[in-house]
């Protein structure tokens, strides 16, 4: 039976909650992006280097950050402000990944359990203020934005497929 590493089940948790709050189809480390693909979309892909860990008390658990570079494509029609459509779907994007880390000011309790780190597949979830930039006619005819984003998994080296959240 085959299982998923905790880094791939998060960032599938990460691509069905993009996809459910915004409608845009979300990508796994897709490398060519061509005209086959209907924008609006998102691409996430691991970054080249290797994040951090965090060592633990316990040497047999490993906490490692993970970074990711998140792009969304908007195919847009506004000469006068390319950026709009983008901003747009930027902002949509935003909204899904609050829902990752956003508690109830009352009772300090997950306000979207389904979404509420990943599915508890991840102990912290960061990003970076999104950039929006305007199509090149030379290039493609989308406008896109990226968001630089980070989380933290927590498991052991010999089962690296179960979160210690979910244990």
């Amino acid at each position: 039976m085959k299982r998923d590493h905790v880094r791939l089940s998060a960032m599938k948790k990460l691509c069905d909650l993009i996809e459910a709050e915004t409608g845009m189809k979300c990508f796994r480390g897709r490398q060519v992006l061509g005209a086959d693909i209907k924008a609006p979309f998102v691409n996430i892909v691991e970054a080249i280097r290797s994040g951090d860990t965090i060592q633990t008390a316990n040497q047999n658990h490993r906490n490692d950050r993970v970074d990711f570079l998140l792009s969304g494509y908007v195919d847009t029609k506004n000469i006068e402000n390319p950026l709009d459509d983008a901003y747009y779907y930027m902002g949509r994007v935003e909204e899904a990944l609050h829902k990752i880390t956003a508690t109830s000011e009352r009772s300090g309790s997950a306000k979207y359990p389904e979404w509420y780190n990943l599915g508890n597949t991840v102990s912290s979830f960061n990003y970076l203020a999104p950039v929006c930039h305007a199509p090149s006619d030379e290039v493609h005819g989308k406008a896109y934005f990226y968001i630089y984003l980070n989380f933290h998994v927590a498991y052991t080296p010999d089962n690296p497929y179960a979160p210690l959240s979910k244990r």
